[in-house]
């Protein structure tokens, strides 16, 4: 049987990059997600109540 070949240090270096670009982009969504998203229920309730203590001239 012939020796195995080792990976080239190129090799390593790629694929440790990649694993390492890959982790960014992940956690990238993840904080986009969270912090981009829409209003959540309590915002919606906070509104609500602050829209309902407002008076309305001539009311």
């Amino acid at each position: 049987m012939p020796p195995k070949k080792k990976m080239s240090k190129g090799a390593i270096w790629g694929i440790i990059g990649g694993i390492i670009g890959l982790i960014i982009i992940i956690i990238g969504v993840v904080l986009a997600i969270i912090f981009l998203s829409g209003p959540s229920k309590e915002d919606y309730k906070d509104a609500v109540s602050l829209v309902s203590q407002m008076k309305l001239p001539g009311v």
